[in-house]
């Protein structure tokens, strides 16, 4: 455990010194190992394994709005052209492709659209194998003010140079916060102990 938070430090020094100065002092990128955010309550369960898919809820929420908002615009449009025409068919583009761009990253976007699955052996991120005996530390990358903070899993290697970031944007839970600690949870539930 101790290792874990040496190598997440060492990660996290080398991503403020590869910004500019002045970026670094509003980057705002904290990175917590899992069993930091997992806590001391532990998770009881008989499960050999554990899958996460991104929550459909959100994306149907949003695309409900947006597509509400493409729909009404369209009707204004044709209901009461009038002399703002040209405003309401620059807002239309622009909606609609707010609208393209939501579909195109909840459904299609390979880097958002994953599954995670976790078991005794290993972590299993949309394809990506990485194997507990490969897996030096593993946390939670979190970014932005405290309202609006992403997350992102971090997982190393043994010595440190070589990690992958993989967001969690999608994984939408409320409270916020929530599915990050969750997932720490499950991380640490199934690490094997003194790896």
């Amino acid at each position: 455990m101790e290792n874990d938070r040496i190598i997440l430090e060492r990660i996290h020094s080398a991503m403020l010194s590869n910004m500019k100065s002045s970026a670094q002092r509003f980057a705002n990128i904290y990175i917590r190992s899992t069993s930091d955010w997992a806590g001391s309550k532990k998770i009881k369960t008989d499960k050999s394994s554990v899958s996460f898919r991104p929550g459909i809820l959100f994306k149907i929420i949003t695309l409900v709005v947006f597509g509400g908002a493409f729909v009404l615009l369209i009707k204004e449009m044709i209901v009461n052209p009038g002399d703002k025409l040209g405003l309401m068919i620059f807002i239309a583009v622009l909606v609609g492709a707010i609208l393209f761009l939501a579909i195109y990253q909840f459904f299609f976007s390979s880097k958002l659209n994953y599954g995670i699955q976790i078991d005794a052996s290993r972590i299993v991120i949309g394809g990506e194998t990485f194997r507990w005996n490969d897996i030096g530390a593993t946390g939670i990358l979190s970014k932005g003010a405290v309202k609006s903070r992403n997350h992102w899993l971090l997982i190393a290697n043994k010595n440190g140079n070589d990690y992958k970031i993989f967001p969690l944007r999608l994984f939408v839970t409320f409270p916020a916060d929530a599915f990050p600690a969750k997932l720490s949870k499950y991380v640490e539930y199934f690490k094997p102990v003194g790896r």
